[in-house]
């Protein structure tokens, strides 16, 4: 009976079973955390839409919300993207979506530079030739007010001191647990009339402060909100796309357990029946010689 090669099947098949438990409660983690994360998105979500409407009031009452700093256009002719990633791997395709999507929509350009959050994806634009100008550590949880507001007051001044003519965000927005696609909102320039209709009906409001002075504070504020809402998003479709790709990982293995144990039958099986023809064979020499 040939029990090394049965010995080595064994083996294989209970190293599968034993990936599949892996992959199996790394799915259920995965899930779990997604479900949170969904929950953060959508108190974030109500934040960001009353953040919106608030906007509508502040150009109500701007006098010539056009010449602000942060809404004109300066000289500069390159573009910063800041990329959502993640620091952490098996989550299939995410971290590649958003280089893929620079590289269908700008090619290799040299007057694309990339701030990046999610050493993931350094890869993928090495590969496609993009320079990294900045990069973050993956935020564990949620972006905080905090290092929202250091980063967005980076990027202000990145576009103030006119090294950037257009800066945006590119993330993967999450619509539902079997849509998510990558976007890029542009931060800056604020592109306030393409997001505020100036003429709508709103609360009044006292407003003692310069009109030019609060709008730089909304978009300042604003921009901190759209950082945040963009991890959120970025976050809720990373723990989807290793949920899908550990519960894939699962069935993969189950198959391939599946497969092993038909040919550790099969050569089982193949060993006993030989076993018993040498039996037999054996008896009938020994009648033979006995006659």
């Amino acid at each position: 009976m040939p029990s090394g090669g049965l010995l080595a099947l064994k083996n294989r098949i209970k190293s599968v079973k034993s990936t599949q438990k892996t992959t199996k409660a790394m799915s259920m983690i995965a899930a779990a955390k997604m479900r949170k994360a969904k929950v953060k998105l959508e108190k974030n979500n109500v934040y960001l839409t009353n953040l919106e409407e608030m906007g509508h009031a502040v150009f109500k009452y701007a006098e010539s919300p056009e010449n602000n700093i942060l809404i004109k256009e300066n000289s500069s002719d390159k573009k910063l993207v800041f990329l959502l990633g993640s620091d952490t791997g098996l989550c299939g395709g995410f971290n590649g979506n958003g280089p893929n999507y620079l590289r269908n929509e700008y090619g290799k350009s040299d007057i694309i530079d990339v701030a990046l959050i999610g050493k993931r994806c350094r890869y993928y634009l090495n590969k496609y030739g993009y320079d990294i100008v900045r990069e973050y550590p993956d935020f564990k949880d949620v972006m905080t007010i905090k290092e929202a507001r250091i980063i967005g007051n980076e990027l202000i001044n990145l576009f103030l001191k006119e090294e950037y003519g257009q800066i945006s965000v590119v993330y993967t927005h999450y619509e539902s647990a079997t849509r998510q696609k990558v976007v890029e909102e542009q931060i800056l320039p604020f592109k306030y009339k393409e997001k505020y209709n100036t003429k709508a009906d709103t609360l009044d409001y006292d407003v003692e402060a310069n009109s030019d002075e609060l709008v730089s504070e909304y978009i300042m504020r604003y921009i901190e909100e759209k950082l945040i809402n963009a991890v959120h998003h970025s976050k809720t479709s990373e723990h989807n796309a290793r949920m899908i790709a550990m519960d894939n990982a699962t069935k993969n293995a189950k198959e391939m357990a599946d497969d092993l144990n038909v040919k550790y039958n099969q050569l089982r099986q193949g060993a006993i029946t030989q076993e018993i023809a040498e039996i037999v064979g054996g008896a009938e020499s020994i009648k033979k010689k006995r006659r």
